[in-house]
């Protein structure tokens, strides 16, 4: 969406992409206006409360440059101070943040120069790329389209995940929905399942 109204209100508000409202009557901000560049596909609260990591397919938001991942203020809609996490080549769908850990689910190659096959762990704080979680995602669907991860889920521990793509090839297994083992930030893989297109597994 670009647009928006107050329920009775023939003003119409340019919101680009994203916007917030109060929780008890619905009235739209008028002061958090990022004005993202091209849509967002995921929103998760970060831990100060004064702010939110968002994901998607912009390359700029809140009048700075941003690619696909930022940490903006709940306020302003400016993006926090500290953190930027460099270019992302494609676009994310999902982030996950548990345990102080910031993970990114999407369709991209590399991350701030990094080679990341659809799924990257950042620093929270600085957006920066972790060197612990390293899976070279490779295949698509029926040899077509291209390789992504879709959606995660984490443990509350952070010490498992899932993640489901249109297909995720690696370390010679090919399936859908993969299940990582992430105690000690040591990498076990194993299929979650291979067949189900269906919701995301409970972990």
């Amino acid at each position: 969406f670009t647009q928006a109204q107050n329920n009775g209100s023939a003003t119409v508000l340019t919101r680009n992409h994203i916007l917030a409202f109060n929780k008890t009557t619905g009235v739209i901000d008028t002061t958090f206006i990022p004005n993202a560049s091209a849509p967002i596909r995921s929103i998760v609260t970060a831990p100060d409360g004064q702010s939110v990591y968002v994901g998607g397919e912009f390359n700029t938001i809140g009048g700075a440059t941003r690619f696909k991942v930022a940490r903006i203020n709940v306020t302003t809609g400016a993006p926090v101070a500290g953190f930027n996490a460099g270019l992302i080549d494609a676009l994310a769908y999902d982030i996950e943040l548990v345990n102080n850990r910031l993970f990114v689910g999407g369709q991209f190659t590399t991350v701030d120069g990094q080679p990341r096959g659809g799924l990257v762990e950042l620093d929270p704080t600085t957006g920066d790329v972790r060197p612990s979680l390293d899976v070279p995602f490779t295949g698509t669907h029926r040899g077509t389209g291209v390789t992504l991860v879709r959606e995660i889920a984490v443990t509350p521990s952070a010490d498992r995940l899932i993640a489901i793509g249109n297909r995720l090839d690696h370390a010679g297994l090919a399936c859908r929905h993969v299940g990582l083992s992430l105690r000690d930030r040591r990498l076990e893989l194993g299929v979650v399942e291979s067949r189900n297109h269906g919701a995301l597994p409970h972990v």
